[in-house]
């Protein structure tokens, strides 16, 4: 971990790991009692917070989840290039996580040593993030009894179906919780993302019950509709000041963005988001990526899944906003995205799909600097108007509309790929063609010539097709292997086996 606020728990994490990871009490009463190593007990609960808060941010950025979801791009062949992702650091990092939560909710219960009532509802928050993340790339999960460690060496498996319905439940009692609560969450110094504004919190916590009622439209309509009528009737983000971003303090060598380079990194934009960037003159390109070329006059990104080093100068760096500004926020979840999904909501609710949609789009251009006059211009085109046509059946206009919705919210998502991923999967957009052994794509050399080249793409175990979800970790197989096995069985566990809420929809 990069950070000396994450070190700050990582005695902590490092108990948790053992307990996660091991299956068994051998040695720990070893390293419990070992005076050199602190316990949950021993760390004040603002550090514990914030070290969560601080890995929940970082994770957010996370480059690998990145480049799967196709924004950002990779010059050099990997095993994330043929789509096989780090399956026990995704895993073991986010149940040490829930773990080292586990223990902030204990604190801050009524019987804990520091009992608040709002710093337990954001503790529950935030452990619904990093279950949504698990199920979201595993699937099927240990959740009633997971991430407790020697309580539940061995934890069965819930339903991608039973978590979800769970986080509902725990959002909902975390915002009655705090909703009408005036005072503060944990210390506004550590608090990084609402400085201490329970109400925030709140608007959070409803908009993310939003996020994950619409995750369920399409595998069950009545109780995505029943969770988008609760949401609506309470406090949602209503503004850019509202979204979840976690501001890095910028420290040197400390807590800082985690895309922070000190170089020009070798790390690019894709060429399929700068592609439909380039397409529809989107003015944010420039705060997305860096002008590439010997003149620096255009903007072209990576090729995503090759199976050479292909960094010929032609290709757009992620923004030296971003890269070079340590205190560049993580965007967990944004006002641009709520108004994208109240889009999409108002589809199948009869609502005015372009009214959030046009407001989605404005929310995100703000966001990222983009100029007033910019973002008129911007919005004075089709591309950002969702628009009748003559003929069109009520069926092909929604979906029609709902591609445009889904583009650009990958589009605002930037940053977030988790989120990105998670999304490309559920609506079907944008569309990852399989890949082939070899290619001939038209690119920009770096003189800004039109030129026609041959790649080869690696195309791994999924054949270069796209991955809908990620391999339970070795680690399972060894220490949880009977519980495994029985999900194994009832859901399966290849790259290409879908998770209860994607139905495999296919752009049309």
């Amino acid at each position: 971990m990069k950070n000396t606020v994450k070190r700050t728990i990582s005695a902590v994490g490092l108990i948790l790991y053992i307990f996660l990871l091991s299956g068994c009490d051998k040695g720990f009463d070893e390293v419990n009692t070992n005076p050199n190593v602190p316990t949950a007990e021993a760390i004040p609960v603002d550090n514990l917070f914030l070290g969560i808060l601080t890995d929940v941010a970082d994770e957010t950025n996370d480059e690998t989840m990145l480049i799967i979801s196709d924004l950002f791009g990779f010059a050099f062949p990997s095993g994330v290039a043929a789509y096989e992702v780090g399956t026990a650091d995704k895993w073991d990092d986010l149940y040490v996580g829930i773990k080292n939560i586990n223990e902030l909710l204990k604190i801050t219960a009524e019987d804990g040593r520091e009992p608040h009532a709002i710093n337990h509802s954001v503790a529950r928050i935030l452990r619904v993030i990093y279950y949504q993340r698990l199920v979201d790339l595993f699937g099927a999960i240990p959740y009633t009894e997971g991430g407790q460690g020697l309580l539940y060496p061995q934890p069965k498996y819930d339903s991608a179906e039973t978590v979800y319905k769970a986080m509902v439940e725990e959002l909902s009692i975390a915002y009655n919780t705090i909703k009408d609560n005036t005072g503060g969450a944990f210390s506004p110094g550590v608090d990084l993302v609402y400085g201490s504004d329970a109400r925030q919190w709140a608007k959070f916590a409803n908009s993310l019950k939003f996020r994950l009622g619409m995750r369920m439209r399409f595998v069950d309509e009545a109780l995505a509709k029943k969770i988008i009528a609760e949401c609506l009737g309470a406090d949602l983000m209503s503004s850019n000041a509202d979204s979840w971003a976690f501001v890095y303090t910028g420290t040197e060598g400390s807590n800082s963005n985690d895309l922070f380079s000190t170089n020009r990194p070798n790390r690019f934009v894709s060429e399929l988001l700068m592609s439909q960037m380039r397409e529809c003159v989107d003015p944010r390109i420039a705060a997305y990526g860096d002008p590439a070329g010997v003149k620096g006059d255009f903007y072209q990104g990576q090729v995503n899944g090759l199976n050479m080093n292909f960094d010929d100068g032609a290709q757009s760096t992620y923004s030296v906003q971003i890269w070079s500004n340590r205190s560049f926020p993580a965007y967990l979840m944004t006002y641009a995205e709520l108004c994208f999904l109240k889009a999409e909501a108002a589809l199948i609710n009869d609502g005015d799909a372009n009214v959030e949609y046009q407001k989605g789009i404005r929310a995100s251009m703000e966001q990222w600097g983009v100029s007033s006059a910019s973002t008129e211009a911007y919005m004075a085109t089709d591309e950002a108007k969702l628009v009748k046509v003559e003929g069109e059946s009520i069926q092909q206009q929604e979906e029609r509309h709902l591609k445009k919705i889904a583009y650009q919210k990958w589009i605002a998502l930037y940053t977030n790929g988790h989120e990105a991923y998670a999304e490309m999967r559920r609506t079907g957009y944008p569309h990852i063609e399989q890949r082939v052994e070899e290619k001939d794509i038209q690119r920009i050399d770096p003189q800004g010539n039109l030129v026609t080249v041959t790649v080869g793409y690696r195309l791994g175990i999924t054949e270069g097709v796209f991955p809908r979800r990620v391999e339970y970790p070795n680690s399972e197989r060894n220490l949880n292997p009977d519980n495994l096995n029985e999900v194994i069985e009832k859901y399966g566990d290849g790259l290409l086996d879908k998770i209860w809420w994607d139905v495999g929809r296919t752009p049309q």
